[in-house]
């Protein structure tokens, strides 16, 4: 049985991170996720623009996801179809209010938290309001939205927070004091990496006693990681965000259907190098197809297979145990 006096902080933003961390819910009693404050997309980014707050759609995922109070969470979750407020949902308003009511994002999240009942920490990476700009082939792309719909085409992007956004202290905090440290799986480019961009990110996790767990995609996206193993994910990282020390990275080993696979999507590659971390493989796949709800531009594009949070909990478990 996982010790639930160990205090476990996971990285990264939105679907993937909300599984990794209900996977982990109901075991863990100090759970923390550091989420990224670059999202531009959808409601999140009308937001943004409109009144000027914080990136809170991951924020509100995540919270909805750990809900003790599926009745509130649903209403959170709704999105309204017409009228000047289609495409939002009534969670990223509540949380973009909370943030201007009380003039500081997390004094909101954490109003957030007690109306849904969550009882893990819900953190921002950084305070500061940032956009992720792309380097590539002699042209710039600003803004999570766009970037993820550039083609790099096999050529190596250079990624960079604008303006410099500085880690947050209560990030820091939970960082410094964290057991296990959990990289989540989602967008690598437009999610992930945004997140261990932050100034002083890579540099609080090396410094931690925690040891560090990279929890590799199920799926690569033609035109971002298209080809790519699961090592490839921890290299890359490497290559744009720090020299990340991670102590095992958990890879897929089950076979994935066709019909879960987007087009242009295929299933991460089995690596096949030493490496100096361990290496974990294991079947953590969800057989069933994620349907995505028909009046979510972003939903609509993301991938149709999740990890499973029961066998992932597993793994983590065992890993945990072991390392």
């Amino acid at each position: 049985m996982m010790d639930k006096d160990k205090k476990i902080v996971v990285i990264g933003g939105g679907h993937g991170t909300s599984v990794v961390l209900k996977s982990l819910s109901d075991s863990v009693a100090e759970l923390t996720g550091v989420l990224s404050m670059a999202d531009d997309g959808g409601s999140t980014g009308r937001l943004r623009n409109d009144l000027g707050v914080s990136a809170v759609g991951d924020i509100r995922q995540c919270l909805t996801t750990l809900s003790a109070r599926p009745e509130i969470a649903e209403l959170f979750s709704y999105r309204f179809d017409s009228g000047g407020l289609k495409g939002h949902s009534l969670g990223n308003l509540i949380l973009a209010a909370e943030e201007l009511q009380e003039n500081d994002l997390e004094k909101g999240i954490n109003k957030a938290r007690k109306i849904l009942g969550v009882k893990a920490d819900i953190i921002p990476s950084t305070n500061d309001k940032c956009g992720l700009i792309l380097e590539l082939a002699g042209e710039k792309t600003a803004g999570v939205y766009k970037i993820a719909n550039v083609d790099f085409k096999d050529s190596k992007p250079n990624l960079s927070l604008q303006p410099v956004a500085k880690l947050s202290e209560s990030a820091r905090a939970a960082i410094n004091e964290a057991d296990f440290i959990l990289i989540a799986p989602g967008n690598f480019y437009c999610s992930i990496i945004p997140a261990l961009l932050v100034e002083g990110m890579t540099e609080a996790i090396n410094a931690t006693q925690a040891k560090v767990i990279f929890i590799s995609n199920l799926v690569n996206r033609r035109g971002h990681t298209g080809g790519f193993r699961a090592t490839d994910y921890i290299d890359e990282t490497r290559r744009i965000a720090g020299e990340l020390k991670p102590d095992a990275l958990i890879y897929n080993t089950a076979k994935i259907a066709e019909d879960c696979l987007r087009e242009g999507e295929e299933p991460v590659g089995q690596p096949d190098k030493k490496t100096d971390y361990l290496l974990i493989a294991a079947d953590i796949s969800d057989t069933e197809k994620v349907a995505a709800p028909g009046n979510d531009e972003i939903a609509a594009v993301r991938s149709l297979v999740r990890h499973n949070g029961r066998k992932l909990a597993e793994v983590l478990e065992q890993a945990m145990e072991n390392l």
